[in-house]
């Protein structure tokens, strides 16, 4: 939950907020992310101005200029702090992973697992990928950020595989790529049929399984 808002759906992480600046300016930042945050969440990245989410944050344009050139740079301050959080998510699963583990089952819950606040980010995500497709330089950013996002879940795959004792028959990036974009489609599906509240991650689990069977077998087989 946002410190700042009361009944935000984001989380706290704030490791995004780079070290060896002021503590005025970190908190600066982080208010500015959360107020950011919340607002794309209620009205999408287009409709706001930046004096909407200064307004939000309790600031002035001057202290948005000071942290960010402009909106994208604040979308991609968020995509980082969303990647990570996702990241630590994956992490912890494989971590608690063994060698009866079965993989099949990890992916599938750690991919089943979204709750309010994820649901409005990939909304967010797909309508700033809409803007990314027009504009050349956030597309082009974008796809940066999405690539580094695929290494760090193809190297989570990895250990997890690694733990478990499985292989994949494609590659980890290539694995990584596949079930982001099945995530996404099916949470747009669920979404789209059964709307907000009630996207609990029932298609993920009816449906993952069988795909990801597919592409994993035991080490030994």
């Amino acid at each position: 939950m946002s410190r700042n808002t009361a009944g935000s759906a984001w989380p706290e992480d704030r490791r995004t907020v780079p070290t060896g600046i002021t503590k005025r300016r970190r908190e600066t930042l982080s208010r500015l992310l959360d107020a950011a945050a919340d607002v794309f969440a209620e009205r999408g990245f287009g409709a706001p101005s930046i004096e909407d989410i200064c307004a939000a944050a309790g600031y002035s344009r001057g202290a948005f200029y000071s942290n960010f050139k402009h909106k994208d740079e604040l979308f991609f301050a968020l995509f980082a702090r969303q990647s990570e959080h996702r990241d630590a998510r994956f992490s912890a699963a494989v971590e608690s992973a063994t060698a009866s583990t079965d993989p099949i089952a990890v992916i599938t819950e750690v991919m089943a697992q979204h709750n309010v606040w994820q649901q409005k980010w990939f909304l967010l995500t797909t309508e700033f990928t809409l803007y990314a497709i027009r504009s050349r330089e956030a597309g082009e950013e974008l796809a940066r950020r999405d690539a580094h996002l695929r290494k760090t879940m193809a190297t989570s795959l990895s250990a997890l595989l690694e733990r478990t004792g499985w292989v994949a028959k494609i590659s980890h990036e290539d694995l990584a790529r596949l079930l982001m974009a099945l995530s996404d489609g099916l949470l747009s599906q669920s979404l789209t049929e059964r709307g907000p509240t009630d996207a609990g991650g029932d298609l993920e689990r009816q449906l993952v399984p069988s795909v990801v069977a597919g592409l994993l077998l035991p080490a030994s087989t």
